[in-house]
């Protein structure tokens, strides 16, 4: 343990487990709780994890053979990176609590996040308070929102993200890195790979071991299914460092070759084909050229979006001569790249793109920061703390507004959504097909069943079109000879019939209640059975 404290980086270690870790660990232990046999959730994930939920239940109590199909998308493969949501269906499997299935795995990403944000930060800096500030300005990113905010006089609304004022950024923790299981997961498997390249630098490329490259490279090409996003950012960050040690290309092509057939054979068998004309698709300037009530340019857009953050790292470049800084180039290389292309199906998700370059643009503030502090001038340092107040800010308030009870959580699933999945499970075989409502928390998805056609929002998101799916459910739920017909053909075994199957597709359910026996019968909800001829 002496040894331990003897070491500066430890030191710094600590410091960074102090002012972030804790918090975030936190944050993390209060994303789901269980309250008179209800569960409840933070507000900032409550979308997102209505579809991890649905794959993390799928997992828990459906047959392996059908991991690979789409628990909302009945007959379709699944085209997500859903390794976090497998280790918590597991969990389930191991008669865990719902709650603890969510909170271990989530705990040990962000554990492993804060310390490998400190370890890519120390590799740079090697020093405690550099490393820290490098983390905040991570942790705590968002631009000029609560500047904004003052000056529209604006309530009950989010620092750094203001949709109708056109402010999209978004803090990292809140909109991403909580929400987004996947991004939490792979984040720190990320910098573990950009923390072991960076260490083969110049003499250390001659003394890096053939093991060690294929390891290395074997746990970049993962990304390929952890989180495809990351890969992308990977690519840049790994090229602008190989093309400074083209001197030892026979090991740059070494790991090159095994990170790229890795990520091959992996999105292959576990991604199998996803994609489409919605992704990689031009559009300059991301959210500033959309229209909105508050029209904006592209400088302006990104003043209220990032505030002092990118023209300040531009100004450090140049004092800092850092323009061939490899992860400098990567970072602005990936932001103008996440402002020319529409990656992603929508438009938002280019934000997964934007995460990554904020780390590469980050590193040369905290450099030029260093420098006016240890000038020792007076006005230097003011600089330096006005401005870091100024960055974190917008984030920090964000972050701060989670810790509120009342205004973070919300009611995720209610006690008798629990016992109507329960019951569900217990009457209908593990590989069940089911019919349902177009709902993004409906019970059923806790049942750990085939659903026919879940939210249509996700499968929007991800770039596949469900409109002829959607239009076999209404004709199901008006019944007659139609639906007799499109039953026999989707092969469904169940169709339920509630509040949302009423309000939305004015269920027909005296069809139902004449033609199919009843399985379930509660005050609201029936699940009838559909008999095969």
């Amino acid at each position: 343990m002496k040894l331990f404290f003897k070491n500066p980086e430890s030191r710094s270690l600590c410091l960074s487990a102090l002012v972030l870790g804790i918090p975030f660990l936190y944050l993390i232990s209060i994303t789901l709780t269980e309250s008179s046999g209800a569960i409840l959730c933070l507000k900032k994930i409550w979308g997102d994890w209505g579809f991890h939920f649905a794959l993390t239940m799928a997992y828990a109590y459906r047959p392996i053979s059908t991991w690979l199909e789409h628990p909302l998308l009945i007959d379709y493969p699944l085209h997500y990176p859903a390794l976090i949501n497998l280790f918590s269906g597991l969990l389930i499997r191991l008669h865990s609590s719902i709650v603890f299935a969510f909170w271990l795995p989530s705990t040990i990403a962000a554990t492993a996040l804060v310390a490998l944000l400190h370890r890519f930060a120390y590799q740079q800096y090697k020093r405690p308070a550099s490393s820290l500030l490098f983390a905040c300005l991570f942790v705590f990113a968002g631009g000029m929102g609560f500047a904004y905010r003052i000056s529209q006089q604006l309530h009950n609304v989010d620092y750094t993200y203001l949709s109708d004022h056109n402010i999209f950024y978004g803090n990292p923790i809140a909109f991403e890195l909580l929400p987004q299981r996947s991004f939490l997961l792979a984040m720190p498997w990320m910098l573990w790979v950009l923390t072991r390249i960076w260490a083969w630098r110049g003499p250390g490329f001659q003394n890096v071991s053939t093991r060690s490259i294929y390891a290395t490279a074997f746990a970049a090409g993962c990304l390929s299914y952890l989180h495809p996003s990351s890969l992308i950012a990977l690519f840049f960050f790994c090229a602008f460092l190989f093309i400074q040690e083209i001197d030892h290309w026979r090991k740059i092509l070494q790991f090159g070759v095994t990170t790229s057939l890795t990520a091959i054979i992996l999105y292959s068998l576990l991604l199998r084909g996803s994609g489409g004309n919605h992704f990689f698709v031009w559009q300059p300037g991301w959210y500033s050229s959309e229209p909105s009530p508050f029209p904006m340019n592209f400088l302006e857009f990104w003043w209220w979006n990032g505030g002092l953050f990118f023209p300040l790292s531009l100004w450090a470049v140049y004092r800092m001569k850092l323009w061939r800084h490899p992860y400098v180039q990567a970072g602005w290389t990936l932001f103008a790249l996440a402002n020319l292309i529409r990656i992603y199906p929508w438009l938002w998700d280019n934000t997964k793109i934007f995460l990554w370059a904020h780390i590469g643009i980050a590193l040369p503030i905290v450099f030029y920061f260093e420098k006016l502090w240890d000038e020792g001038l007076t006005m230097g340092r003011a600089s330096v703390v006005t401005c870091s107040v100024i960055l974190c800010t917008s984030g920090a308030l964000d972050v701060a507004r989670i810790f509120t009870w009342e205004e973070s959580h919300q009611l995720m699933w209610s006690k008798e959504d629990l016992r109507l999945a329960q019951i569900l499970r217990e009457k209908t075989d593990p590989s069940a097909r089911i019919l349902t409502a177009d709902d993004s928390h409906h019970w059923v998805t806790l049942a750990g069943r085939a659903i026919f056609l879940g939210y249509g929002g996700w499968f929007w998101s991800h770039g596949t079109d469900t409109r002829e799916r959607e239009a076999k459910v209404k004709a199901v739920y008006k019944g007659g000879l139609d639906a007799e017909k499109i039953l026999k053909e989707l092969k469904v075994e169940y169709v339920v019939v509630g509040p949302l199957e009423r309000e939305r597709l004015q269920a027909n359910e005296s069809y139902f209640r004449n033609n199919f026996p009843l399985l379930m019968n509660s005050e609201e909800w029936r699940v009838y059975k559909i008999v095969k001829n």
